[in-house]
């Protein structure tokens, strides 16, 4: 909220990195995820920023609903937003965790080096592994080559911030 922002730039804080996760609902529902309404993940983030804090967002592409057009959905969303900073990540059931349970007999790879959050390590139902990594790379290039990113990080590169 606005008071703990404000308490955090005076302690000294530069940056913060937020979970956005997915622009689609459905998405987000099949790996029962939570998440503000984009608006307010929107108006949160452009606080932060007039604080003078840098926001990195963090997006999963792949979840187990995605498809193409999710997941164009989320980029565009990124660009929207147009944080400090983006990464992007494939769905990952990592070992050890609850979600590797649920995926277990679903796994496209049992080689632990492969679950690396870039690496579609599950047969999705839409999504080929070529496809996802096609889909990263796309991410990567939009949200880095998008003209108001790059406009911001010269404003920012101008002003010290």
């Amino acid at each position: 909220d606005k008071n703990l922002s404000q308490l955090l730039k005076r302690a000294g804080l530069v940056m913060v990195k937020v979970g956005i996760e997915s622009a689609d609902d459905a998405s987000m529902k099949s790996v029962k995820r939570f998440t503000i309404e984009q608006d307010d993940q929107f108006r949160r983030i452009r606080y932060l920023e007039r604080l003078g804090i840098k926001v990195t967002c963090f997006y999963i592409l792949g979840l187990p609903e995605d498809n193409h057009t999710t997941c164009i959905r989320t980029i565009d969303y990124s660009k929207l937003i147009n944080s400090y900073g983006a990464q992007f990540s494939v769905f990952t059931a990592y070992p050890g965790t609850p979600v590797y349970k649920e995926y277990e007999d679903n796994l496209s790879t049992h080689r632990f080096e492969e679950f690396t959050g870039f690496n579609l390590t599950y047969k999705h139902k839409n999504i080929s592994y070529e496809q996802s990594q096609k889909i990263m790379s796309y991410a990567y290039h939009e949200y880095y080559t998008n003209p108001k990113r790059l406009l911001k990080s010269i404003r920012g590169f101008i002003s010290g911030n």
